[in-house]
């Protein structure tokens, strides 16, 4: 299956190419990003305007902020819907 055939993004494993040799290695991982659509669902919002809304407020400003490209970290909208107290690691550290 090609990475082009996969179109699923969130916490869904998409395959992705990187190369930084010239020699091309395919991963499979969570995608660790999300435009604005995808972060309103993901929190929970109904709407993406509701979303927007509340960024900057109970959601966390775009990591990625470029012109019309503005993307969230999965890690901080968890953070950001995370139950009060709870410690959830950055699994970016992990990799």
């Amino acid at each position: 299956m090609s990475a082009s055939a996969i179109k699923q993004f969130g916490n869904t494993a998409v395959p992705y190419t990187v190369s930084w040799t010239g020699e091309e290695r395919q991963f499979v991982g969570p995608c660790p990003h999300a435009r604005a659509d995808l972060a309103a669902g993901y929190v929970g919002e109904k709407t993406v305007e509701a979303f927007l809304q509340r960024v900057g407020k109970d959601y966390p400003l775009p990591r990625v902020d470029e012109g019309r490209r503005r993307l969230w970290l999965i890690d901080d909208l968890d953070r950001a819907i995370a139950p009060e107290g709870s410690d959830l690691p950055d699994l970016a550290d992990e990799y």
